[in-house]
């Protein structure tokens, strides 16, 4: 069909007003055009489709159908007519995207228009039902290497970001809001969800408004087809903007709503419109009357009064909106502004915020944020879909909205960077900017930890993680027993329950962390998460644990057990540092000790140990422990219940993994460390927290960390060195008993072999973990000491020291250096010779002086210092470049040594390219 003469005939001087034509035209073209329109005919398209709008607003009868079948035939894939339309005509489908926005803004369009526009976007970006199912990160469209779909709908994508019909949507979506239309808020919700799977467009929503509008979604019951909606697109936006959502919750403020923004493109929109201007008129009149009988008391008296109450309802921006109609008709309150929890509502614990008798906050404590109100209506959602929700669809909603309060709450927050005066303008404008949105992350999750509490989110929750294992009765009706089974969605619910419950006592403000932890120990929620690692039921602590581990194993299978003991640890990772005397009394040490013992799986003994050397290295001399335990603090507890034994034998058995071994030593490390001090202590700290990094990454390179621990060793040698003597008693030297008694340094001894004879082409984090067990367990005790030094301990750490990596040498120097504080080392030192050369243990330190003088430029050909105000820093800069390993990227070079070694400050890259063009001319 001839689109020229289309147009012709709506702008022809003699055929512009025969509409019946029009109409056919439309329709005509509708018709031949039923698979799509081609790219290079929509701005054709566009002209046709403009001019149709302006008939339809003039209000000429029968547009609206021919409008409706136009916007239809828009929605299906625009066809390509050469290879490259896709590419080279993107700008004709941004701009038709922009004048179907239109539709949105401008008033007086039919509702039905614009549902039929709504429906054109979610098939527009949804890339024509082809989207893909994992968006995480998501590159430029040029660089996806993918199927058609996937690169179909990332473009849609940017079209729609770059046409501006986002902020139409937003816009239409506040009015729509206003006005109370439900229909037109689910098409346009459906329209911000599919939108907000690209990150890009997830911030663009952000900026448009969409939260003025957002928390009023949640203000029906959970059975209305709109709430999940509504829930799926916050989830979108947490999930692909997680800042910027987060941030927005709390500084959107809560009396600027969406009826601010209304745009009068519903008909009760007009209709409010026209009842505010009367009500204006009217207080003109007052006014005037007030003027002319200024004279009279009473009667004026009586029309100020009458004038200050209309200005209350005409100027108050902090009006109630109007209430939402649920499915079957029951009224809801607007989200935020009642209690939508009522009864189930109720707060508890000690410390309980004050509320008024109809359930709202004090008058003093209004929400400065929308957060507050969104917690409440989630929290109303969740309580009422978990008390009377049993289909799937239901249980499917109430796992979503856990999901959304985790999501709000955050996992972890960013580090508050430090004030550096070095830094430039720039630099400090960016870190100060850093600081800012890290305090509002924290803020949020605070504000919606403690409304959620109030609302009794947590309470519930609490139910759900700890039922029926424990055999709690129902409480307030919060939850029915019966209904949490062993299905997909309620085992995925309990793991959900468990993760929430945690995140909001570890980031909540601190007195609602002191009601929600008196919550944890009245629901036994310890107890609970315990009786899921307990693998021996018998075997536990206390009877009421005993029930509860045997109710588990017996209700969930094998899969679903492994998974949930995953889960409960950590758990209790982060629980049991903030509430010790709950975990000790319930038997947590315990417990994790036996499971050590027994189990089997390398996943569940890596986490116990992490957990166990994270609770120590938290608590290391608690007050609340010596009360319990004789010894005293976390590693008197753990020491008195057979942790150095059980670590030993998991260390003697060559079959566990080094994983395994490796959490071993750093627990064993952790036990058996003096306080603060002894020297090195914080050397030795340090040495902890990094190996626990290393088990996910390794060290990157010899030269950083020969660089951090050196740094950190150059600060705190000036403690003095350890004599050898005892320490003054604590739950360490109890410890460090068990250690000897148990034939732990002949289990290090075996360890140093071990590392001997590994591979030294890199870094090993087990090596360094196995010299920070040496110190801690063997340097502080001097019989330790003593059958160290006769079982020819100190020949293996010299060995270690000549033939390891270059990366053990800060840590394994440190270390001598402490053994030789005690005078009977030094015959043992001065007898050692090497194998290679039969060199003196002298001989090796001055080489490897030599060697770290020549990389880090310290001194030069003559002997002089290049830097004497830090000589140990030296030209800052890489002098040498040394090969110690014979590996290059998987080539061993021959002959590779330190003699090899580059001058002129060349480093390991240029290195390697002298090499291989060494090669090369070799080879020609």
């Amino acid at each position: 069909m001839d689109l020229d003469k289309v147009i012709a005939l709506f702008t022809g001087k003699n055929s512009q007003e025969l509409y019946e034509r029009h109409l056919a035209a439309i329709e005509r073209l509708c018709q031949s055009n039923a698979t799509g329109f081609a790219i290079k005919d929509l701005p054709k398209v566009q002209q046709i489709l403009e001019i149709t709008l302006r008939l339809l607003l003039k209000g000429v009868p029968g547009f609206l159908q021919p409008a409706v079948g136009l916007i239809k035939v828009l929605s299906k894939p625009y066809i390509k007519k050469t290879a490259t339309d896709e590419f080279r005509l993107l700008g004709n489908i941004s701009n038709i995207l922009a004048c179907i926005g239109q539709i949105f803004t401008t008033p007086g369009y039919p509702v039905e228009l614009q549902l039929a526009t709504s429906e054109l976007l979610i098939i527009f970006a949804s890339g024509y039902g082809q989207r893909p199912s994992l968006l995480d990160k998501v590159p430029p469209v040029e660089q996806i290497e993918c199927g058609a779909s996937a690169r179909q709908y990332h473009t849609n994508q940017m079209l729609i970001n770059s046409s501006g019909v986002l902020t139409a949507v937003v816009k239409s979506l506040g009015a729509a809001v206003s006005a109370g239309d439900e229909v037109l808020m689910m098409s346009l919700s459906l329209v911000a969800s599919q939108i907000s799977y690209f990150p890009e467009n997830a911030n663009a929503l952000l900026d448009a408004g969409l939260l003025h509008s957002l928390p009023h979604l949640f203000a029906y019951d959970y059975r209305h087809p709109l709430t999940p909606v509504a829930v799926q697109l916050l989830w979108n936006l947490l999930d692909f903007a997680a800042v910027a959502t987060r941030v927005g919750l709390v500084t959107t403020p809560a009396s600027q709503g969406p009826a601010s923004q209304t745009l009068g493109t519903t008909r009760r929109g007009k209709q409010e419109d026209a009842q505010r201007s009367s009500v204006q008129n009217t207080q003109e009149e007052a006014q005037q009357q007030q003027q002319q009988q200024q004279g009279e008391g009473q009667q004026g008296e009586g029309q100020q009064e009458e004038c200050r109450e209309q200005n209350k309802r005409v100027g108050d921006p902090t009006r109630e909106p109007m209430a939402g109609t649920g499915r079957e008709g029951e009224q809801t309150a607007p989200s935020g502004n009642a209690d939508l929890g009522g009864s189930q509502g109720a707060t508890f614990g000690r410390g309980a915020r004050s509320r008024s008798p109809t359930g709202m906050r004090p008058p003093s404590s209004q929400p400065t944020s929308i957060l507050p109100g969104l917690a409440h209506s989630l929290a109303s959602l969740f309580l009422s879909d978990l008390l009377y929700g049993f289909r799937t669809i239901d249980k499917e909603l109430r796992n979503d909205l856990v999901v959304v309060c985790s999501l709000i709450i955050g996992s972890d927050h960013p580090e508050l960077p430090s004030p550096n005066p070095t830094t430039n303008s720039t630099q400090s404008t960016k870190q100060a900017d850093l600081r800012e949105q890290a305090e509002l992350l924290r803020l949020c999750s605070m504000e919606f930890v403690g409304a959620a509490r109030e609302a009794g989110l947590f309470e519930a929750l609490l139910a759900v993680a700890t039922s029926p294992e424990l055999g709690l009765p129902e409480h307030e009706g919060l939850v029915k027993a019966w209904a949490l089974s062993t299905e997909e969605l309620d085992y995925e619910l309990k793991q959900l329950a468990w993760k929430t419950v945690v995140a909001g006592c570890v980031h909540a403000s601190p007195d609602d962390a002191w009601i929600l932890l008196d919550a944890v120990r009245a629901w036994a929620l310890v107890r609970a998460l315990l009786a899921f690692v307990e693998e021996v039921p018998e075997a536990a602590p206390h009877a009421n644990l005993a029930s509860a581990a045997l109710a588990a194993q017996r209700r969930w299978s094998p899969d679903q057990l492994d998974a949930l003991r995953a889960a409960a640890l950590a758990r209790l990772h982060a629980l049991a540092p903030l509430c010790p005397e709950v975990y000790v009394e319930e038997g947590g040490p315990e417990v994790l000790l036996r499971s050590l013992s027994t189990s089997v799986h390398s996943a569940h003994m890596e986490g116990a140990l992490r957990h166990l050397h994270h609770l120590v290295v938290s608590k290391p001399s608690s007050t609340w422990a010596s009360s319990l335990v004789g010894d005293g603090g976390m590693e008197g507890i753990l020491g008195a219940a057979g942790a150095v034994s059980v670590l030993l034998m998991l260390l003697q058995d060559g079959s566990r993994p080094e994983g395994v071994r490796h959490c071993c030593l750093l627990l064993l490390a952790a036990l058996c460390r003096t306080g603060s001090g002894s020297t090195g202590t914080q050397v030795r700290n340090m040495i902890g927290e990094a190996n626990i990094q290393s088990q996910r990454s390794s060290f990157t390179s010899a030269q950083h960390t020969n660089q951090h621990l050196g740094n950190s060793l150059s600060s705190t040698r000036n403690s003095g060195p350890v004599t050898g003597r005892e320490a003054s008693p604590s739950p360490a030297n109890s410890n460090l008993r068990r250690f000897r008694h148990e034939g732990g340094v002949a289990m290090v001894l075996s360890q140093l072999a071990r590392c001997e004879s590994a591979d030294r082409t890199l870094p090993s984090p087990y090596t360094v973990a196995v010299l920070d067990v040496i110190w801690a367990c063997v340097v502080p005790d001097r019989k330790n000491t003593a059958r160290f030094l006769v079982e020819d301990g100190l020949d293996a750490l010299l060995s270690l020291l000549e033939i390891g990596n270059r990366g053990h040498r800060a840590v394994g120097l440190s270390l001598l250096a402490d053994i030789l504080s005690n005078p009977r080392s030094h015959s043992f030192f001065h007898e050692w010779r090497s194998h290679q050369d039969q060199s003196t243990a002298a001989h090796l330190l001055l080489r490897i002086w030599k060697e770290e003088d020549n990389a880090g430029g310290i001194s030069d050909k003559q002997g002089v210092l290049s830097n004497t105000a830090l000589p140990l820093r030296g030209t800052g800069k890489p002098e040498a470049w040394i090969a110690p390993e014979s590996l290059s990227y998987g080539t061993l070079l021959p002959g590779a040594t330190a003699s090899g070694t580059l001058k002129g400050k060349q480093t390991g890259a240029g290195h390697l390219g002298e090499w291989w063009a060494g090669m090369g001319q070799a080879r020609l």
